[in-house]
Formats: C-alpha cells, structure tokens, sequence
C-alpha cells in the first residue's frame, strides 16, 4: 500500500491538532497542583500493579519455555470498528514482519483508527499444563488483545514491556491470536514519538514471546544488592513474589560469580541456600566483587521453587553489587568519582525505524559503543529493549533510563498524570536489579510540574539508591527535588559556569553533530572532522570539573528513516554512526576523545635505556597496570605497562631505545579490545617552513595586452586588460583555465533545516555552495622583474571589496599569490576565505598529508594524516537506498555528484595537497601546516580552494561556541582588511 502524498499531510495535521490542543487526549478534568497531586499517590500505585514476570530457564515437563512469534503476521489498515468475539475478522489482511514499524513497512493509519494485526500458533504439547503468557517488549502504543475470538486485555503505554496470561482461553490445536492497534494514543502523545522521528510511528515495534510458568510461579524477583559503607561486605536482598496454590513453598538459592565478560572463563559457585518462602533472608557475601563501568563484574542469582518436593521452576538473573552516591557535587560510584562519557541513543535503523528486528543488532551496537570507550548511555527518549540492559551489564556501560516522556507541557489532569506515573512505574520495576542503571530520567525536556512528583516519590520507594534527574531541570528553574542536575546545550559558557555547581550536573545532550546546516554538508563534509576539536575541547574540561559528572553526544545514530514506498524522513544525521552502523568521522573523535588513557606527550624522550612518554590515566577506578600497553619501533615491538592511579599523570617508562622517527603506541584492554592508538615523533614541529621561491631570471614576454610568463615547461598568460591570470599550460596543454578566484563563502543559516526532508518539497535552496566573489572590477597592474622571478601587482575590487593581488613566478615552476581583501561590506559571517583554480576534469586524484587532531586515524577516515582519495568510487554509484540493501563501503566512499566524502572535505592544516590528473601529472599545494584545502567537481572542471581561514560551519546547536567555531574576527584588521596566500608547483 503506498501512501499518497494527501493522506500524509492530513496525518500531519491531524497530528499538529492534538499535540498542540491543550489536554491532547486527557479528559478535561480538575488540574492538579503541587500540593493537590501528592495525594493521587496511594491510588495510582495500587492503580498501575506493574506485572514483569521473570522468565524461567526451567519450567518441569517443558522443553524450552520460551516461544518466540516473531515473524510473518497478517496486517489489517484502518480498521475503524474492532468485531467482538471474533477469530479471525473479515478484513483485507496483507502480509507483514513482526516486529516492524507499519508506516517503514508503507503503511499508514488515520489518527483514532486501528491496525489489525493476526497470527496463528500451536502451542508446543508439553505446555498443556502450564500457563502460559504473552510478552511484548513494545507496542506502540494502545492497543488490545483477543485470542480465539476472546477478549484477553487492553494496554496503553509508549515503548513499553507489557504482559497478558492466555490460559484460559488457548486450545489444543490452532490457536488464533488477534492484536489491534489504536494509531496515535494518549501515551504517544505524552512521549511524542511519532512527532519527532517526523513520521506516524505505530505498530509492534519489539519482540513478542509466549512464556511457559508452573501453576505456582516466581512472579516477580528483584536482586537488590547493597554494599557496606567500606565495601567490603555485599549483602544481596532477593524480594521474591510468588503467585500459585502454595503459600510457603520451598526455595532454593544459588549464587555464582559469573565475573567479567572476556575475562572470566566460568562460573564459580560460592553460596547455596534451601529454605522456605517465608523464611527466606538477607544473603551476606564477605569481600564482594564490584560491578563498574570498568570492571562490569557479574554474579548470578538462581532461584529454584519447589513444589511437593520436585522442582518445578528456576530463574536465573544477573547482578552486580555497586553502591552510588552523591556527596557535596560530586557523583560517587563505589566511594570513587565518576566521569561519564557516551551518548544519547534512539533506537533506529535506516530501514526498519524504532522496530528492533534481530535483537543481535543491539549486542553489535552496545559492543560497537563500548570498544569506542562509550561508559554511558541516555535512552533517549524512551526505556530500551531489556536485553540492551542485559548488554550493558555484561558489556560495562552506565545507562540513565528515560522514562517514555518529551516535551511535556500539558494540563496536569488526572489521565496525564496517570499515564506518565504508568509508563516510569513500569520501567523501574522492570529495570532496578540491572546493576548499569546509574540514573532514572523523568523525561525529556519538559516543564517541571506536578505530574512528575509523584514519579520521583515511586522511585525513591522502589529503588532508593539510583539517583534521579529531570530534563531540563536547569533551564526552566532549577529543580532542587531531583537529586542530579541537567543541562542541554550549555557551549563553552555553560561549562565554565556549572565547572563547581553546587551539585552534580550531567551535560545528557552536551553537544551536537553537523546536522541542520544542510546546505554546508552538503558542501563539505570535512565539517564533520573539525567537530572532532570540539569534543576534545569538551571531554578536557569536564576531566577538570567536580560537578560536571559528564556528558552524552547527540546522537548515536543518524535519525534518517527510509520508508518502503516513501520518501525519506527525519531530523537528519546527526549520529556518530549511520543507519546502518558505519562509522562516521566523528566516531573517531568520541573513540580517542573518550579514551581512558591520553598520551600527553608531544615526542618521546630517551633516558638512558628508555624510553619515556606522559599518559594521564582517565580511568575512575582502574590502575593503568591494568591495561597492555604494545610499542612498534620500525620492525621491533614489546608489551609493556605501568602503575598510574586513576586521575593522575605519569611516565610509560620503555626499556628500549627508539631507533625510528615515530614510536607507535597501543594501549589495549585486556576484554580484547583497543583503547586508543598514538604516534608520537622524535622531533614535534608546531608548523612547517614551505619552500622559497627559487632564484633565478623567468621569461617575461610583454604586449599592449598580455604578459606571456615562461619558467621552464611552464607557460602563464596574464591578461593586462581584465588583470586576471588567464591561463597555465605546461607542455602546450592546459593545466588551469580561467582566473584564480577569490573565495569568501558565506554561512547560510538562512537555509538551515529543522528535520530532514528531501529539498524538492520545501521550496527552499538547499545545495552546493562554493560560489566565488562576483563583478570583479580592475583598476590597475604593474610587473616587476627581479633576481628572485617576476611580480604582478595587481588592484580592483569584488563588487565594493577591494583587494590587491601579488603574482610571484619563480624560475622553478612555482607561483605564489599573496592577497589583502578588505571584507567589511561582506561581514564577518564566512565560513571560509582563500583563492583556488578550476583544473581539467581529469584531475581526479587528491592526495595530502596534514596536522591532525589525532596522530592515527583509521584508513578510511577523511581526516586521517596522509591519504589519498578519488574524485568517486565505482562501488558507491549503486542506489542502494532505492535497492534497501546495506552499503558495504565506507562513509568516505559515499558522495554526491560534487565528489566522494574523501574528495570534497575540507583537509584542515595541510603540509602538501596535490591533485593528480589520470596521466600522473600533480598540481601541488605547498603550505605549512596552517592551511586548508578543499577540492570539488564541476560539471566540465575540478576545482579546488586553499583557505586561509575555514571554520566549522553554521550548525545552529555549535554555534552556542562561536568562539570555538567560528573566530574569523581575530584574523580581520580594524578596517576589515585580511590577508593570505597560496603556493602552487606544477610538477
């Protein structure tokens, strides 16, 4: 089914109306203040008895207790009447995947009307005498339930786990089971899910499992594992809830330590324990394993229930002992400081949405984020599949679980409030015991009001040692009832004023990638590097701060949706990683920013046998003892480590002399993964000396017209009557055609884009921009030959800009162009200014080699050292968005029709640029470390700019740091004047 452009737009104003209407889907009922909501406590607990039902490893006479109904289900479209007592209603039923997205799979449903979903299943024959549940890990986000005709039960809640029993109503053979669901609701409302993800977002979004439970059953089990004040003793209080005939059955407890994953080989059994239900006690385990971030240590509780002597059930469920607290401003986990590093994170892929099919795909992100040094996690906005939490404990990844809530600002009436209270009820029961939750969120970027009181009186009920935040809670007013401070945004003011806050502040969404500048990235994807300085500039200052707890990147992942049949949608690509996981530049940048291990030192330095070299160990908690440490000397290496305490610097100290230019150096986790990897030079050189003009007589042939300029196979044409550089032929053939041209590309935030959508259906220009300065207007010239080459000087004006121009030919085909451009007509919002040339499109190579950031760089980075890149690569000129397969290429490789990301970013801080036609031939940029260059394709021509100034673009949510981003005031004289240059051989 393809969704017609008019039924879209009426979604999108149907959806407008009852977001903005002031009670949405609320009943227009008495509003509720601070003091007037407290007492809704009692009634909205008993209300909302949260049912999270562990899932058993054993049920007796079961073979596997657990049946997965994921897969192909039958799908129904606005459905406006829901039959009753019906087991398979006559609609028109297509195939789909369950889970998915229904508008990802071309589908869309009217706001207030239902989709039909429809599966039939056997249960397995040795769960006859069993109950039996279903699970939902999502459904977005009303809906209700019918098995075989029968009514089974309704629920409403955004990205949120769910439970029915089917017992009664299941039969032997073919069971029938029917799942409608309302489009739009009063929980997706709340959460906003469909609105900011830019497109309707419905349907059956996680895994759905049947459950096979004894008539007597573990009904709830929550590990509660406490620490004493000097950690040294454990002590585990299992609250168990059972639900059957038995009232004091018999109980048995095992506790293992599991250790940590890619460390510890097995399971190691230290406490066994046979009681009775009522007689069941607090376990106390003596010198504890701690469960961090850096050390995700993982004991397992299994509890196995008996009835009549035969055991009938066991659960098994992980946990980590950690104690978290807050002393003065300062987030402590296990008596230590913590730094938090990481990101916030959507659940998204490029073609199936918020929908998690493989829930593989998640143990591959959270390992893709932890080998990136990520120790944190914002579930924005929304509580995550559990098995993500699973992962993070195993994996050591703190989590601040976000509660299905954003940008809340409606009436305080009572379905509201009850709404918001289910939905963070439901995450806490079902998330405390994971020993990653660091934080619960009350939401996102909301106004404080009674609504969220009663949450925050729950969590300190349900689970008091996990601290609680709210969003924005130091922007509408600082909310003193939460127990951690949040900011969104802050820029370089921000961290200075909250660097000694009066209590802990965590930064969620601290800073944003290039996403809204549209038009820029477009242009130059080199932007997408120079944020790196940016992060590095943020994760050192936060280092230094005790009340700045730390930080999360927004985002994660690309927010860009590809719909079968649709058009693209989204806020855009703001991720670290792309929909399909591949690394963006950034990734780099938060992987070497976010290293716990920083090599300080700028070159190494020999004493006496060794080799020595500064690291600052960022680690909370761990020695650097604990990491290896490999050194590469030319063709010898070694293994080395040494002792620094967490949060303090200190000497590697190599017993070997480095014979090379560069030692390289590995720091490694012992999990099996690298940290960070650094050259460090013999010798640092903050900037480079280019080559001199080389002395010498050049050939000057004048007329009334011309100058013909001869240096060796070189040829230069200068026109005297327009005073412009015509042409340069090497050998008789063109090497540049055309004028140098002046660039000062301007920033365009006039264009900037709120969310991504295809630039046909806005009527806005979003494209290329890289126009050079227009109406040149000449006013003079004059040559003059020396022992060094020859001079034109050279005067006139861009529109009302003067400027003036100096030519130096020397004997050795080298040109130079050293130029003063007053732009104070133009202004100071430029992004960057510089001269370049058009060359012949065969020109199609470019190879650098640069100051960068960050001594190594993987191959395929476009800001890597030294590299070369093509104009574009065969292998990306396949549609595979249209085809819905999975690029296998890398980010560099992707272009547009100006060049691949590789080509057309900007290389910050060159030494030497050449761009080399297809015959072997280079034109070659010769500067000092200073400079950069950017090369793109025209339609008959490559050209390419060297830039004396390049910032980092117009990105709304980065220009909160201009000082940092964009400074071009400091390079520009009291009357606007600013000076640069260019150094070309041709080779």
């Amino acid at each position: 089914m393809i969704v017609q452009k008019r039924y879209l737009q009426k979604w999108l104003l149907l959806l407008a109306f009852s977001l903005s209407s002031a009670g949405g889907w609320a009943q227009t009922d008495k509003v509720y203040t601070f003091e007037t909501v407290k007492t809704l406590y009692a009634g909205l607990n008993r209300k909302h008895s949260v049912a999270h039902t562990p899932s058993p490893s054993y049920v007796k006479g079961v073979n596997q207790p657990i049946h997965s109904l994921n897969g192909d289900w039958l799908f129904a479209c606005n459905v406006e009447n829901i039959p009753g007592n019906v087991s398979k209603p006559n609609f028109k039923w297509e195939p789909i995947s369950v889970p998915s997205e229904w508008y990802m799979e071309s589908y869309l449903i009217e706001p207030g009307k239902w989709a039909g979903y429809y599966k039939e299943f056997e249960l397995p024959a040795d769960w006859k005498k069993q109950k039996t549940l279903i699970r939902f890990g999502a459904v977005e986000s009303e809906c209700r339930i019918y098995l075989n005709g029968k009514y089974i039960g309704e629920h409403t809640g955004s990205m949120t786990q769910f439970e029915k029993e089917l017992t009664p109503f299941l039969l032997s053979g073919k069971n029938r089971l029917t799942v409608y669901v309302r489009s739009e609701s009063l929980a997706s409302g709340i959460s906003k899910i469909s609105h900011y993800a830019k497109h309707q977002v419905g349907g059956i979004l996680r895994n759905v499992e049947l459950i096979a439970i004894p008539q007597t059953y573990i009904n709830d089990l929550y590990c509660e594992a406490q620490l004493s004040d000097d950690l040294k003793q454990g002590i585990l209080n299992t609250h168990l809830s059972i639900s059957g005939r038995q009232k004091n059955p018999k109980i048995e407890i095992i506790i293992r330590e599991r250790g940590i994953e890619g460390l510890s080989k097995e399971a190691k059994e230290i406490y066994r324990q046979k009681t009775t239900f009522k007689q069941l006690k607090n376990i106390v385990i003596d010198a504890p394993k701690l469960w961090h971030a850096e050390t995700p240590f993982l004991y397992t509780v299994e509890v196995s229930l008996f009835e009549n002597n035969e055991k009938v059930e066991i659960i098994q469920r992980n946990f980590g002992f950690r104690k978290i607290e807050i002393k003065e401003n300062i987030l402590y986990v296990n008596n230590l400081p913590v730094k938090l590093r990481g990101v916030s994170r959507h659940d998204i892929s490029a073609y199936e949405g918020r929908a998690i099919k493989d829930t593989a795909s998640l143990r591959r992100d959270i390992e893709q984020l932890r080998n990136a040094n990520c120790n944190y996690i914002r579930t924005s906005h929304y509580p995550p599949d559990s098995y993500m939490l699973d992962l993070c404990d195993r994996y050591g990844i703190f989590v601040e679980d976000e509660a299905p809530v954003c940008w809340e600002s409606g009436k305080d009436s009572y379905d509201r409030i009850s709404q918001i209270f289910y939905g963070f009820k439901s995450m806490v029961v079902r998330d405390r015991t994971h020993p990653c939750i660091l934080l619960w969120s009350l939401g996102n970027e909301s106004e404080w009001k009674p609504k969220f009181y009663n949450n925050l009186l729950l969590a300190k009920e349900l689970a008091s040692g996990i601290p609680v935040k709210f969003s924005h809670s130091e922007t509408h007013g600082i909310i003193k009832a939460t127990d951690i401070g949040t900011k969104h945004y802050p820029g370089w003011k921000g961290l200075m004023a909250f660097e000694n806050y009066f209590r802990p502040i965590i930064f969620g969404e601290a800073l944003h990638l290039n996403c809204y500048n549209t038009s820029e990235n477009i242009t130059d994807p080199g932007l997408r590097d120079m944020w790196g300085d940016y992060l590095k500039y943020f994760v050192d200052f936060i280092q230094e701060s005790p009340s700045i707890t730390g930080l999360g990147i927004w985002g994660c992942t690309d927010e860009i949706f590809y719909p079968k049949e649709n058009a693209p949608c989204g806020y855009g690509p703001w991720g670290v990683v792309d929909g399909f996981r591949r690394e963006k530049p950034e990734f780099w940048h938060m992987k070497m920013s976010y290293s716990p291990i920083i090599v300080t030192s700028k070159h190494f330095e020999i004493s006496g046998n060794e080799t020595l070299i500064t690291l600052d160990n960022r680690y909370n908690t761990l020695n650097t003892n604990q990491t290896d440490i490999i050194w590469k000397d030319m063709k010898q290496q070694g293994v080395v480590t040494t002792d620094i305490l967490p949060g303090r610097q200190g000497t590697l100290r190599i017993p070997h002399i480095v014979k090379g230019d560069t030692l390289t150096l590995v720091i490694r986790d012992r999990r099996g993964f690298d940290l960070s990897t650094w050259k460090i030079p013999k010798v640092y050189s903050p900037y480079y000396a280019i080559p001199g003009l080389t002395k010498g007589k050049v050939q000057v042939l004048s007329s009334d017209t011309s100058y013909q300029i001869i240096s060796k196979n070189i040829r230069y044409e200068f026109s005297r009557k327009t005073g412009t550089l015509v042409s340069i032929m090497k050998n008789g053939e063109h090497i540049i055609t055309g004028p140098a041209m002046v660039y000062a590309i301007p920033h365009l935030k006039e264009y900037e884009v709120i969310d991504y959508i295809p630039q046909e259906q806005t009527g806005k220009f979003l494209g290329f921009t890289s126009e050079p300065l227009k109406d040149w207007r000449f006013e003079s010239e004059s040559i003059e030959q020396t022992d060094k080459g020859v001079s034109i000087t050279v005067r006139g004006k861009y529109e009302e800009n003067p400027i003036e121009l100096v030519y130096s030919f020397d004997n050795n085909n080298r040109l130079r162009i050293d130029y003063i451009l007053n732009i104070f007509k133009i202004g100071n919002s430029i992004r960057q200014i510089g001269i370049g040339f058009h060359l012949p499109d065969i020109y199609n190579t470019l190879y650098w080699k640069r100051k960068s950031l960050w001594s190594v760089y993987p191959d395929d980075h476009i800001g890597r050292t030294e590299g070369t890149a093509k104009a574009f690569y065969p292998e990306t000129q396949s549609d595979y968005l249209r085809q819905r397969t999975i690029p296998v290429h890398g980010f560099n490789k992707d272009g547009n029709k100006y060049g691949s990301n590789d080509f057309r970013s900007t290389k910050q801080n060159i030494i030497i640029g050449k761009l080399i036609n297809e015959n072997g031939n280079a034109v070659t940029i010769e500067s000092n470390g200073k400079q950069h260059l950017r090369a793109w394709v025209l339609p008959d021509a490559t050209s390419f700019l060297v830039a004396n100034y390049s910032d980092a673009g117009n990105e709304f949510y980065l220009n909160y740091d201009s000082n940092r981003t964009r400074y071009l005031d400091s390079y520009i004289a009291e009357d606007g004047d600013i000076a640069g240059w260019i150094q070309l051989k041709f080779d």
